[in-house]
């Protein structure tokens, strides 16, 4: 993903461009309240290969590798202190809503890793605390937020602690109802008392 280096912590949108043999390169992009353009190049176009800029070598100088980043310094700085705000709905193939790209799939990287790839694709990463997600290794990515979403939108990913999920250990209790008895009760059987024969008379 190109723009990646425009990100800038917001809704934005732009493109970026790169002329042949490098001779120009730029990135245009938006907020709802400002645009930027920066555009580099020699007065008397040249190829802008294995040159230096600010002690840093470049094999080729692209909008994406070098552009983006002064874009999003010069944003980022500008829209300090000015309130977020969504993009309006994109219009086309997604008539009605707004456009979604592809979300990389992070899940089972290490959290480093997961971070530098959404950021390579555009994405503002939050790190939500870790979860208990066992077997899923410690520090390693459980769940991320979405699969798809709008370029620039923020990505929450949840790494493991590597603890198995909390199970409830409570037994559930059960009560049983009785019915009541139908029909007339049965009469109870009272057992007769037991005759103690009396003892036979002594001879006088």
């Amino acid at each position: 993903h190109t723009g990646g280096g425009a990100a800038i912590g917001r809704p934005v949108a732009g493109k970026t461009g790169t002329t042949n043999e490098e001779k120009a390169a730029w990135v245009i992009g938006y907020t709802p309240q400002l645009a930027t353009a920066v555009w580099m190049g020699y007065s008397t176009p040249a190829p802008m290969q294995r040159i230096r800029i600010n002690g840093q070598y470049y094999g080729a100088v692209y909008g994406g590798s070098v552009a983006a980043p002064i874009f999003a310094e010069l944003m980022t700085q500008a829209l300090d202190g000015i309130p977020v705000e969504d993009l309006p709905p994109m219009l086309g193939a997604n008539a009605g809503g707004v456009a979604t790209v592809p979300v990389p799939n992070v899940v089972g990287l290490r959290t480093p890793d997961a971070q530098v790839m959404l950021q390579g694709a555009g994405f503002v990463v939050k790190v939500a605390p870790a979860a208990n997600a066992g077997p899923v290794p410690e520090g390693i990515i459980a769940t991320q937020s979405a699969t798809r979403a709008p370029a620039g939108s923020v990505i929450t990913v949840t790494p493991s602690n590597g603890r198995a999920p909390l199970t409830s250990t409570a037994t559930p209790t059960t009560t049983t109802t009785v019915p009541p008895p139908t029909g007339k009760p049965k009469p109870t059987h009272k057992p007769k008392p037991t005759e103690t024969p009396s003892p036979a008379p002594k001879p006088t």
